[in-house]
C-alpha cells in the first residue's frame, strides 16, 4: 500500500486543508493509475515561498526503490510542487503522479536514463526534456486524472 504525506519543504507542516487536499487527490490519482500494489511512501512537499520551483516548473518527481532491515523492499517518492493556487497545485500532482508511476511500474528508470529499457538521450542533453516520451505521456494524461477527480467532487473538497 502507498501512504501519502503532504509537508513543507523543509520537512515542516503545511495548512491542514492543503495537506488534506494534496494527500485526498494523490490517493485518488494513485487509484485511477492502479498503483494500489506497491508498498511506499509518497512524501509531497510544498515551499513556503510563493511561486514556481525554479522561477519555471510546476513541479518535480523522483523515487528510490528502498531494502528495510527486514529484507522488505519499498519505494520512497518524492513529489515537489510549487506554491501557486490550490487548482494548478492538484493539477501539478497529477503530472507527478504519472510520473511516480512510471518509475513504480519500471517503465522509467529512477535515474531517468532509460524508457521501458531503452536508453533515451535527449537531443540538447537536459533530463527534462519535454519531448521525452515520459513527458508525452504525463503531459498527454494529466488532465483526464485531474477531471476524473474533479467530477468524483474531490475538487470541492467532497469525499466519495
Amino acid at each position: 500500500m502507498l501512504l501519502f504525506d503532504a509537508v513543507g519543504l523543509q520537512g515542516g507542516a503545511l495548512p491542514r486543508t492543503l495537506q488534506d487536499k494534496l494527500t485526498h487527490a494523490a490517493y485518488h490519482y494513485a487509484k485511477q493509475l492502479k498503483l494500489n500494489r506497491f508498498n511506499g511512501i509518497v512524501t509531497i512537499r510544498v515551499p513556503r515561498k510563493k511561486g514556481y520551483l525554479d522561477g519555471h516548473c510546476g513541479g518535480y518527481c523522483s523515487a528510490d526503490r528502498i531494502e528495510h532491515d527486514d529484507g522488505c523492499k519499498y519505494w520512497h517518492v518524492d513529489i515537489d510542487l510549487a506554491n501557486v493556487t490550490m487548482k494548478e497545485m492538484v493539477q501539478n500532482l497529477a503530472h507527478e503522479m504519472i510520473h511516480a508511476k512510471q518509475f513504480l511500474r519500471g517503465e522509467l528508470a529512477t535515474n531517468m536514463n532509460k524508457w521501458k529499457g531503452v536508453v533515451y538521450k535527449s537531443k540538447d542533453g537536459d533530463v527534462f526534456d519535454f519531448e521525452s516520451p515520459w513527458e508525452k505521456e504525463a503531459y498527454g494524461t494529466e488532465d483526464v486524472l485531474y477531471n476524473n477527480y474533479v467530477n468524483d467532487g474531490g475538487h470541492n473538497g467532497r469525499r466519495k
